[in-house]
């Protein structure tokens, strides 16, 4: 299905979730994020391009958790500060992963995941086709 076939059939409520798939759990706890290491900031940006092309494998695990908790993360536990800026401590941003088994909500002070949804919504996620059968 191409990207305006899909976006017509999302405006008009015929993008639907699959069954979800593989191991279903209620909660996921992440093993502690890797805080340490890794490339210099800038010379991420410097790499940082776009792609479409996705390889059918799931992420680690670790991976996982050390993109959540640079997503959301608790960097200080004293205050309960977060790794992203929130005007007044108003903590408006959510994080949600949605993953062949289900839909999963981040929970950062615990470094959880929770289910939400137990279905496939990747195809609902987006209307470019790839993200149909992305890993997360």
């Amino acid at each position: 299905m191409n990207t305006l076939t899909k976006m017509a059939r999302g405006f008009l409520g015929q993008l639907k979730p699959r069954p979800a798939v593989g191991d279903l759990r209620t909660m996921l706890a992440l093993p502690a994020a890797e805080q340490q290491g890794g490339m210099p900031l800038m010379e991420a940006f410097k790499a940082r391009k776009s792609g479409r092309e996705f390889s059918p494998e799931a992420l680690p695990v670790q991976q996982l958790s050390n993109l959540l908790w640079a997503a959301l993360g608790i960097n200080r536990a004293e205050s309960g500060g977060h790794t992203v800026p929130s005007a007044m401590f108003a903590n408006e941003i959510d994080v949600y992963v949605a993953l062949p088994e289900g839909l999963y909500y981040y929970v950062p002070e615990s470094h959880e995941l929770h289910l939400v949804v137990a279905s496939d919504v990747r195809p609902v996620t987006g209307y470019q086709d790839f993200v149909d059968n992305a890993p997360l």
